[in-house]
């Protein structure tokens, strides 16, 4: 079976690649950040990358409350509380009977090598079912993941209540990771039948079908970011070194080929 039909790509404890919108200018202004969220809520869903249907840290449930960005502002209403996807810092654990769920609709090969798309929750989950023998071998590359995840702080009528492994107190930063390498054109194949450290495999009929909504989303919230006085950046610090030169502030570049000769730091495997 040819590269372009196997699915090499694999899913990490750690980010792959990160971005951060810092919104700390406008921590006087609940109510700007109130829209910034309700926007990039809204620009998730349609560009199908962030479509949260659970959110136990919020109370949520898509089939009980209704959209997400609704629910949030009637939230903010009777409480004050702008929560800047605070709501997403719970991941994957469960908490009571419910656990955060964000999908985002994804291309991948099916266990008989066929393309499909799918709404996905899980990248990891979902690799460990099209590739179960590799999965009992390698196990370090299938770590359950959501395809993209956003975590940020609560604003209390302009105090702030920082997120999980937050930034300095008075900041307001919210992070788009993503840990998987099924989003990048090239991958580095740790899944190959014989892994070449020289070489990078290609992965385009996969991300050339999701990659594109992924950045006209990140694209649409640097946009809004900046308009409002924030700033946005990719995060070199959440992004891994091997991947940079597809890397932009914007997102995912395809107009590149593999570097000739390209560095493999230990944490990349």
């Amino acid at each position: 079976m040819e590269d372009r039909m196997r699915n090499l790509w694999v899913t990490r404890d750690d980010p792959i690649a990160g971005w951060v919108a810092d919104l700390t200018p406008l921590q006087p202004e609940p109510q700007v950040l109130l829209d910034w969220l309700q926007k990039v809520l809204a620009e998730g869903e349609r560009c199908e990358v962030f479509k949260v249907r659970a959110a136990p840290l919020a109370d949520y449930v898509w089939a009980k409350d209704g959209p997400l960005a609704s629910y949030l502002r009637q939230s903010f209403a009777d409480t004050g509380v702008v929560d800047l996807f605070h709501f997403s810092t719970s991941q994957l654990k469960v908490m009571g009977d419910s656990q955060f769920q964000a999908l985002a609709r994804m291309a991948y090969f099916d266990a008989e090598g066929r393309l499909a798309e799918a709404d996905v929750a899980d990248l990891g989950l979902l690799l460990r079912s099209v590739r179960p023998a590799d999965f009992e071998v390698n196990w370090g590359l299938f770590h359950r993941c959501f395809p993209l995840l956003i975590t940020g702080p609560k604003v209390v009528l302009g105090n702030l209540q920082p997120a999980i492994a937050a930034d300095k107190p008075e900041a307001i930063r919210v992070r788009f990771r993503i840990f998987s390498d099924i989003w990048f054109p090239w991958v580095l194949g740790f899944l190959e039948d014989s892994f070449d450290v020289n070489r990078m495999y290609d992965n385009r009929l996969l991300s050339e079908r999701h990659t594109p909504r992924l950045n006209r989303f990140l694209s649409f919230v640097s946009d809004l970011t900046k308009a409002l006085g924030g700033t946005w950046q990719l995060d070199k610090e959440e992004s891994n070194t091997v991947s940079a030169f597809m890397l932009a502030d914007e997102g995912i570049r395809f107009d590149v080929e593999p570097p000739a000769v390209w560095p493999i730091d230990q944490d990349s495997r």
